[in-house]
């Protein structure tokens, strides 16, 4: 049978398993068995519905062998067990049919029988608690229970018949008279079972001694009795509870998030809020993907977000609990464990993200082996829960088979396209163990497309790109969360994600070309379906021989190593995916190239007569940087500035000898990967002078000269005397540009980094007037202490102290990560001055008129300045207002020229020599 066939079998059978139609069809039961005359009228409409179910379900049991087993193709005879239930249900069926109205209620009763099939819809809950109820323990005190019911109620009804006692006035049986039947033994034995279970029972009054008495001592007897009842009880919801937490959830093509840290929260909220996002807004109403979209918001308004969450507690996370995330499926376990494959639907899912679990004592290594389990899992799963044996197995199996031969319909932005494979993000905190990782993920196959995102690296480069570049937080702010904007990435011909579209065949080989078309093409959209193409996208191999994935900003020439004679992709600027989308799918149906005419340019062009010219903003100085703390990462970010300013003086204080040469260690070890090719990307070292210092290598591998200097010193940061006469002949702290307080893996970390950035405050604020151009940038880990640090500095209106948290910061990072593939690898260039980067252009006078943001777009490409992506307009009362990708929505669209503070471009970065114009990252 075709692929298709099978593909749409599978579905089928995902739909008539899920929860809302199992429900639907148990109402349906319970309606039907309504013993009421109205009932009637709804019989044909019962019909159809149970006549349609049981021919999806024979359907099915005919091709389940099949299914399981993909070597076999064709129909078989079903299993015996499926057979006799659809036998059951059949003569169920049969019961709908108009026949003589005399056998009507015999016929009637055979819909009972779908109480057979109802049971079976709910089949995995049975097995719970059968599984519960029959345990050896709970058997036992079950059998003990019921046999002391027994001999109590037996016990009291032997004392009442052969006591003396006259209980002629005593109404057992409760008829209202006192006769033959109340004397006899079974009505006495049924009374004292009563007087067991239920205190409402005992003697309203008490007219016999002997009777009141049994009566009393069973209810108190019967109250224990409840409360071990009750006890038990408790105890087999709260077990089927757990097993209901080791068993898959039943998801398809959902994303899978492994371990909580401190980031899974942040992250959760922001996808949550990047869900509510995806609306039929701002895409043509009534078009083919705008009823896409609604009907893909209707999916998700009623099944929820599909994630889940796997940690290592066996009690759910208590930010899980919150209203906005407790539909957020969690389940136990990590992924070294032989179940984690079954319990989290591995085998069906769109998207894994493996997250760092910062509290174990390798983390890195932790996540490789991680990885390793998944990929060997996926290439030849095995039986995943113990308690389920062979049946879990061939479920796994059987998972797989479908998920080879299927498609996958997701969450986020990638959705409305089937695919094959899956994606695999793997969160590593130390470059040193990135080459292990790229070998764990390696041997995926065609079906995995691995990306390794290292976040404290991209840490590094974001607080490189804000200690240089002034204003950009706002900017960042957007691009970087759910709010607004993102830089999307769309790729071609690539079947391990879930959205691909083949290669427009219009579309130049040259990047440059390239992108001229994608640019010319976009400005012909209209304003809701607008998008500002930025990059493209190149199949790479890196110095290991492994594929890569290269980034091309701006159409510069195409890298060395790119084996494709086209691009694989193009990266764009927009409000939603669906954007995205919609432009590449315009780009594959039409043949012919459409594009911005001469008129429509020349027309652009009068437009934006009356723009001002532009001029590029200085990036701010760094001759002089001080670095309090060292992590890994801090040579990263010392790269970044050197390279931004090559005579920049780097000071690297931290507080004992021990971290010192563990630091020295640290960028050693970095130097010798470097030389040997086992780093991905753009990376110098850091190499010793003479006098016991640093310099950075531009280009190690060529020898290229080197320059800045980097000096690490011992020096207590909390002290103000250190930073009145700090070492190595660099003086007072008021000479500095820069001042960077990052975060460490201690326990005190933010405790000596707030005392750090308030002894600069009290020092700082005597020599004000000596110091007007230090700026402070201070790395928190707490989220909740770096935002009321950012409060506390803009209610003093204090604008050259920036405080930023690892937390969010990572969350948002690895939010991109997820919502974006090859996000690090676009991001690393932006924020880094080895390639194109974020600039500010200022105007040089004062503009006139109004003209729309496509229109001002060609005129800064015209001034060679690069990619216009937004612009910052003065706002009334004071203040500015950044608009991204368009003009305001409450002009039309259209830009007030004379309004313009600035505007936002990508663009070649300065520090790049001319030699150097290519993607390094």
């Amino acid at each position: 049978m075709p692929d298709r066939t099978s593909a749409a079998l599978t579905r089928l059978g995902r739909i008539l398993g899920s929860a809302g139609v199992r429900l639907l069809l148990s109402a349906a039961i319970i309606f039907s068995l309504i013993p009421e005359p109205w009932v009637k009228q709804y019989e044909p409409f019962l019909l159809g519905l149970f006549a349609l179910e049981f021919s999806l379900r024979l359907l099915l049991a005919l091709r389940r062998e099949t299914d399981d087993d993909p070597r076999q193709r064709g129909w078989r005879w079903p299993r015996l067990g499926a057979l006799a239930l659809l036998a059951l249900d059949f003569v169920a069926l049969v019961s709908f049919l108009p026949i003589d109205p005399r056998a009507s209620p015999w016929m009637r009763s055979l819909r009972l029988l779908r109480f057979v099939v109802l049971l079976g819809y709910w089949a995995p809950l049975m097995r719970d608690l059968r599984t519960v109820m029959l345990r050896r323990e709970r058997a036992r005190q079950v059998v003990v229970m019921a046999m002391v019911v027994g001999l109590l109620s037996f016990a009291g009804a032997l004392f009442l018949q052969q006591s003396e006692f006259d209980d002629r006035g005593v109404d057992y049986d409760e008829d209202g008279q006192v006769d033959r039947d109340d004397r006899d033994f079974f009505t006495k034995l049924w009374w004292a079972f009563r007087q067991i279970q239920d205190p409402g029972n005992m003697m309203t009054a008490p007219t016999a001694t002997g009777v009141v008495f049994v009566s009393l001592w069973l209810t108190v007897a019967g109250l224990f009795l409840v409360s071990f009842l009750i006890g038990l009880g408790s105890d087999v919801v709260r077990e089927m509870m757990e097993l209901s937490q080791l068993r898959p959830p039943g998801l398809h093509g959902h994303t899978v998030i492994v371990n909580i840290t401190a980031a899974t929260r942040q992250l959760l909220e922001e996808l949550m809020r990047y869900y509510q996002k995806l609306l039929p807004q701002d895409v043509r109403p009534l078009s083919r993907w705008w009823f896409s979209l609604l009907l893909d918001n209707l999916r998700r308004a009623l099944l929820g977000p599909r994630y889940v969450v796997v940690g290592t507690s066996p009690e759910r996370p208590d930010f899980l609990r919150r209203s906005e995330l407790a539909r957020i499926v969690y389940r136990h376990g990590s992924a070294t464990d032989e179940a984690f494959m079954h319990r989290a639907d591995i085998a069906v899912a769109q998207r894994v993200v493996l997250l760092a679990d910062t509290a174990a004592a390798e983390p890195d290594a932790e996540t490789i082996r991680a990885s390793l389990a998944i990929v060997e899992g996926l290439r030849d799963p095995s039986p995943a829960d113990p308690e389920e044996g062979a049946v879990t197995g061939s479920n796994i199996q059987a998972q797989k088979n479908r998920s080879k031969r299927t498609g996958r319909v997701t969450d986020g932005h990638l959705t409305h396209q089937r695919g094959r494979g899956k994606l695999l993000i793997a969160e590593i905190l130390d470059e040193r163990n990135v080459p292990a990782a790229w070998a764990a993920l390696a041997s995926g196959g065609g079906e995995l497309r691995a990306f390794i995102v290292v976040v404290d690296r991209m840490i590094a480069l974001f607080l490189a790109c804000v200690g240089r570049t002034a204003g950009i937080g706002p900017l960042l702010a957007e691009l970087l969360t759910c709010t607004g904007h993102e830089i999307y990435t769309c790729f071609f011909d690539l079947p391990e994600l879930s959205y691909n579209c083949e290669t427009p065949p219009q579309l130049p080989a040259d990047p440059q070309e390239a992108m001229q078309r994608l640019t010319r093409r976009a400005r012909t959209l209209p304003p809701r379906q607008r998008l500002v193409p930025i990059g493209l996208l190149y199949e790479e191999v890196d110095e290991l021989g492994m594929p890569d994935l290269g980034v091309v900003i701006g159409g510069d020439p195409r890298p060395a190593g790119a084996v494709a004679p086209t691009c694989n992709g193009f990266i764009a600027l927009a409000p939603s995916f669906s954007h995205v989308r919609e432009f590449s799918e315009a780009l594959r149906r039409e043949p012919e190239p459409v594009g911005w005419s001469e008129d429509q340019e020349a027309a652009a062009r009068r437009a934006a007569a009356g723009a001002p010219e532009f001029v590029r903003e200085p990036h701010l100085p760094l001759r002089k940087v001080l670095v309090c703390g060292f992590r890994p990462v801090t040579i990263a970010l010392c790269e970044a500035l050197i390279l931004a300013e090559p005579a920049a003086e780097i000071l690297v204080l931290v507080p004992t000898e021990a971290e010192r040469r563990a630091a020295l260690d640290r960028i050693h070890v970095h130097r010798d990967m470097v030389q040997r090719n086992l780093l991905r990307g753009y990376h110098g070292a850091l190499a010793p002078r003479p006098d016991g210092d640093f310099s950075h290598h531009y280009e190690p591998r060529d020898g290229g000269a080197p320059i800045g200097r980097v000096q690490i010193v011992v020096g207590d940061t909390t002290s103000p005397l250190q930073f009145v006469e700090l070492p190595g002949g660099f003086g007072h702290v008021s000479q500095f540009d820069l001042v960077y307080i990052l975060s460490s893996a201690g326990q005190d970390s933010d405790a000596r980094g707030a005392q750090t950035l308030m002894t600069l405050d009290a020092l700082l604020t005597r020599s004000e007037p000596a110091a007007p151009h230090l700026r402070i940038v201070a790395e928190f880990v707490d989220a909740e202490l770096a935002h009321r640090l950012r409060q506390r500095y803009a209610a003093l209106g204090v604008a050259r102290v920036q405080v930023y948290s690892t937390e969010n910061l990572r969350a948002y990072f690895l939010f991109q990560s997820v919502l974006i593939p090859g996000f690090a690898r676009v991001y690393g260039q932006l924020l880094a001055p080895w390639g194109h980067s974020f600039a500010r252009l200022v105007p040089a006078g004062r503009g006139r008129g109004r003209c729309p943001f496509q229109a001002l777009s060609v005129h800064i490409a015209a001034t060679g300045h690069g990619v216009l992506i937004g612009v910052e307009l003065d706002r009334e009362g004071g203040g500015s207002e950044l608009h991204l990708g368009a003009g305001p929505a409450g002009d039309d669209g259209l830009v007030d020229l004379a309004r313009v503070r600035g505007v936002w471009v990508v663009t070649l970065d300065p520090a790049v020599q001319p030699a150097d114009r290519r993607a390094t990252d």
